[in-house]
């Protein structure tokens, strides 16, 4: 796997978050301090699970690919930072994009962290909205220059016209989700204002210093998505807060493809 620095070829990281087997999507956020309804939220089948994870992400079951389980997807961010990957081909299968719709990290990232040397930006300050989070670690990821592309494989309920509400418009190119480019902006101070309070997001933004180079950015339906190989690291991730308890069984059936020794 590649570390900064190093002239190996990219890794290709397959990041799965639980809630992608759940219907439907928790929305706006967590319900406070509890776990969904599970009259309300329902899980896959183990078997429809099974048959996903091996035809379509084209796991083995013989336990030969590396992983890691982690809790929250804060965590996640933590681990890739900390063992130096870069040119990180991210294969993101989650009910959410990641990139931070609807919380207050935008402005810290496009004003602030993007300001920073490159090499400086891994450790964003602390507080508030202004830390990766389990919302928004991608972007933090892209902004640390560590992500070579990004492709969003999208679950079923990502097939209604809500397509691209948790795609935030002002990290991609020209504002638009569909033109399968996030080129972050760096912003002068308030920056931002003019085209925020476009309900439409119609203006174009204002006081842009500089674009950040150019990451690939794809979403496809589940039901279109196959991986042709094996990828060099599998993340699976709990998001206990997004996930009913009767989807906890199915940590079991995702850990158990994983090789977790060192």
């Amino acid at each position: 796997m590649r570390c900064c620095g190093s002239s190996s070829r990219s890794v290709t990281i397959l990041d799965i978050d639980l809630d992608f087997f759940v219907t439907p999507t928790v929305l706006g956020g967590p319900l406070p301090s509890r776990r969904p309804p599970v009259d309300r939220y329902r899980p896959w089948p183990v078997d429809d699970v099974r048959r996903f994870v091996e035809e379509r992400l084209c796991i083995p079951r013989s336990r030969s690919v590396k992983g890691r389980f982690f809790e929250e997807h804060s965590k996640v961010y933590d681990y890739l930072v900390g063992r130096g990957m870069s040119d990180i081909k991210l294969v993101h299968c989650d009910a959410h994009a990641d990139l931070g719709s609807g919380d207050s990290s935008f402005r810290y990232i496009l004003e602030d962290l993007l300001a920073l040397p490159v090499e400086a930006r891994i450790a964003p300050r602390c507080g508030g909205g202004d830390r990766p989070s389990s919302g928004n670690w991608i972007t933090f990821l892209i902004a640390a220059r560590r992500v070579a592309s990004v492709l969003f494989v999208t679950p079923p309920q990502w097939d209604k016209p809500r397509v691209q509400d948790d795609l935030p418009k002002i990290y991609f190119k020209d504002q638009d989700p569909q033109s399968g480019i996030i080129a972050l902006p760096h912003l002068r101070k308030n920056g931002w204002e003019n085209w925020v309070m476009d309900p439409m997001h119609r203006r174009p933004l204002q006081n842009v210093i500089s674009f950040e180079p150019e990451v690939p950015f794809t979403r496809i339906p589940h039901s279109d998505y196959h991986g042709g190989s094996c990828p060099d690291l599998v993340l699976v991730t709990h998001s206990p807060l997004y996930v009913p308890e009767t989807a906890d069984c199915l940590l079991e059936v995702l850990c158990g493809y994983l090789d977790q020794s060192d």
